[in-house]
């Protein structure tokens, strides 16, 4: 089951080890650590979407343990930096908030 739950488009990792994944999400691509919180909880949702069921620390564990072991060893190393952006009017207010999000630098131009 493992192998065939599709969670991610493809991953990778940084010079430092650590393990990233691209996923496709409301129409655009985000870019999360393989060990963070929020990727956990995708894990979670996509076996849920794909089993009807939830699953046990064990099953994501297992989930998170392969994509990073995919990511270290049979993946490119890409250069992860972050992007930072203003955004005003945060719910009404006039107070400007700051937005940070991973932009990931190809090592490969893609066409």
């Amino acid at each position: 089951m493992l192998e065939e739950l599709t969670v991610c488009e493809e991953v990778f990792h940084t010079a430092g080890g650590i393990a990233y994944a691209d996923l496709i999400t409301d129409g655009h691509r985000e870019t999360w650590p393989i060990r963070s919180k929020r990727f956990r909880t995708w894990v979670r949702r996509c076996y849920y979407h794909a089993t009807g069921t939830a699953a046990g620390a064990a099953v994501i564990g297992s989930v998170l343990d392969l994509l990073e072991a995919r990511a270290q060893f049979d993946a490119p190393e890409r250069a992860v930096n972050m992007r930072v952006a203003e955004h005003a009017g945060f719910t009404g207010s006039r107070t400007s908030i700051v937005l940070l999000r991973l932009a990931v630098l190809r090592s490969v131009a893609r066409l």
